[in-house]
């Protein structure tokens, strides 16, 4: 374990067997750190993060990402979001500089954020036509109140996803 100047604390578990490396970067905004009127927005800025950055467009870091054999995922929950990679060792060095330039870097572009605006949307009337989903979307609501941020659903609102910008 170290904790850099910045706060950062980084942990290192070794299984030298393994040709492979895990990297995952935790920080401590989730969603119940998106405001009310924009509920859903961390849920958006992770799923769009890896869509480009000041110097790759989606293509790019997609095909970056497929050279090297890997792929970013982000798990956004309340209290804190979670990305990162899993990729060989001969991979490492430039998988975390590509890694490191989406999560400094991302640049959310517009017809990127709508895309995923769609696929919001959509996933939310999918839950409203499933009787599992809207008991998962109201659940929270009850117990903790509509106005709370625990009470809101992580992908947020038709009315919420709407007023999402880059």
């Amino acid at each position: 374990t170290a904790k850099l100047e910045n706060g950062l604390e980084i942990f290192v578990v070794e299984r030298r067997e393994l040709p492979k490396v895990a990297v995952a970067l935790s920080t401590r905004v989730g969603t119940a750190a998106d405001p009310a009127d924009k509920a859903g927005l961390v849920q958006m800025a992770y799923a769009t993060m890896d869509m480009g950055t000041k110097t790759k467009n989606a293509l790019q870091i997609e095909d970056a990402l497929g050279d090297l054999g890997t792929s970013i995922f982000a798990s956004p929950s309340r209290e804190n979001s979670t990305t990162g990679f899993e990729v060989l060792k001969r991979n490492l060095g430039p998988a975390m500089t590509l890694f490191a330039d989406v999560v400094l870097n991302p640049t959310y572009p517009a017809s990127e954020i709508e895309r995923e605006k769609k696929i919001t949307l959509d996933q939310i009337t999918q839950q409203m036509n499933d009787p599992n989903g809207i008991a998962n979307r109201v659940r929270n609501m009850i117990v903790f109140g509509a106005d709370h941020p625990y009470g809101r659903p992580g992908l947020g609102f038709t009315s919420t996803v709407a007023k999402i910008t880059p």
